[in-house]
């Protein structure tokens, strides 16, 4: 398996690609507007980067497939809100495996953690779901950070 920051844009195509393998079986998946995704990370058009960032991730495979995304936002002007500083994460899809789903997580948790924040967010963009880090195990969802 092979983490690739999505910068290029093949790397975008198989970050937009990813639900449709996923989710191919699924007669009640709607996929997400292309257009609509790529615009949130888009800094000409979303306001929120003149006081944020983001980050996104594809996962693939020894084949070259994608396997897994994530994306992880800080929102500079909230993150100190709460009383850690919080960061999100969102756009989280992966196929039925541990290892994939721990690499993407950890990926954006350190990324999150390298800049000062101690709290996730999960969400598909900026909203949801709180999450204290600890020194220890603790309950986040589906996963232990």
């Amino acid at each position: 398996m092979k983490l690739i920051e999505v910068t290029s844009k093949f790397s975008k195509k198989l970050f937009n690609k990813l639900p449709l393998i996923i989710y191919k079986n699924d007669p009640n998946f709607a996929c997400p507007l292309i257009k609509m995704v790529e615009e949130t990370f888009d800094s000409e058009k979303n306001s929120f980067f003149k006081h944020g960032k983001a980050i996104r991730w594809i996962l693939i495979d020894a084949k070259g497939d994608p396997i897994g995304r994530i994306a992880a936002f800080i929102d500079f002007d909230k993150a100190h809100v709460f009383e850690q500083p919080t960061g999100n994460i969102g756009f989280f899809e992966c196929i039925n495996n541990i290892e994939a789903s721990s690499l993407l997580f950890n990926s954006a948790k350190d990324w999150l953690s390298e800049k000062f924040i101690f709290q996730t967010r999960k969400g598909n963009s900026l909203d949801t779901y709180r999450c204290k880090r600890r020194p220890n195990w603790k309950d986040c969802g589906i996963y232990r950070f």
